[in-house]
């Protein structure tokens, strides 16, 4: 409803079970609040707690930590999109660490001992990003304690189009409120007054819709507005009308304006990379 989840938080828990007594011995909130939770405009002012995210992943218990990667990406606090490996005090359930990822967790991690280092390795993947392993170097006599180091290869990032400047969709502020101008007319019905997707429809602006993206040209996406929507009548809309409402979407998903507006010509968009992490 409204763009809303119809289930109440959290969507995600991780529990603790006493074995001995066959009791609870914690349970919390597992993941970060999605971003069309947190950003949605129904519940503008309010302060939301940690909902956790849906997802069925595998932990790590070590002799003192649950450590567990989020099972989706989120916008962290400086602007970034991934999804965090986190580490729990396996008795209270506190957070006491956490490491960024590029990508959620798609696979159990484990720990290993090398050269009297402890290592810690887990599988990512998701949307655009292709499946890769991160290891992560633990603090000398680290015991168990949690990540606290940078992966110790880096993460693979996709490369731009040949030819392609590494950068987001630029575009004015007066062609992206044009773009909403034509959404209200032509787009609302479907994907909702604040481009929130509506029952079957995809979202259209925010992080989960840039992910969706992030990667591709402009020129992907253009088109498949241009032969597609509006569903009443598809191809009606000029190339100027559909390279006006992309930049109302990508404006809406935090993108800055600039002093340049966005292209309709196939080769121009073609030389445009979405990116989610330019937000």
């Amino acid at each position: 409803m409204r763009g809303l989840p119809i289930l109440k938080p959290p969507y995600g828990i991780l529990a603790a079970i006493d074995l001995d007594k066959g009791d609870l011995a914690w349970q919390i909130a597992h993941g970060e609040t999605p971003d069309n939770v947190r950003n949605n405009p129904a519940l503008k002012g309010l302060t939301i707690p940690r909902t956790g995210q849906p997802g069925n992943i595998g932990p790590l218990a070590t002799k003192t930590l649950v450590v567990i990667g989020d099972s989706g990406v989120a916008t962290t606090p400086s602007g970034e999109r991934g999804a965090p490996l986190r580490a729990y005090d396996k008795e209270t359930g506190k957070e006491v660490g956490n490491v960024f990822m590029p990508a959620p967790q798609s696979g159990s991690p484990m720990t290993y001992m090398l050269n009297g280092q402890q290592y810690l390795v887990v599988a990512i993947s998701g949307g655009n990003y292709s499946g890769e392993l991160l290891a992560f170097k633990l603090p000398a006599g680290g015991g168990g304690a949690a990540p606290a180091t940078q992966p110790t290869t880096p993460a693979a990032t996709l490369a731009p189009p040949t030819g392609a400047p590494n950068a987001a969709p630029r575009f004015t502020a007066a062609q992206a409120q044009r773009g909403r101008t034509l959404y209200a007319q032509q787009c609302a019905v479907c994907h909702g007054a604040s481009l929130e997707g509506i029952e079957m429809a995809a979202s259209l602006a925010g992080g989960e819709f840039l992910d969706r993206w992030s990667g591709q040209t402009a020129d992907d996406l253009f088109e498949r507005m241009q032969s597609t929507m509006p569903k009443t009548k598809p191809g009606s809309l000029t190339r100027a009308q559909n390279a006006d409402i992309l930049a109302y979407m990508l404006s809406a998903s935090g993108l800055t304006a600039g002093q340049a507006e966005l292209p309709s010509d196939a080769e121009s968009l073609k030389r445009i990379k979405i990116d989610s992490k330019a937000r």
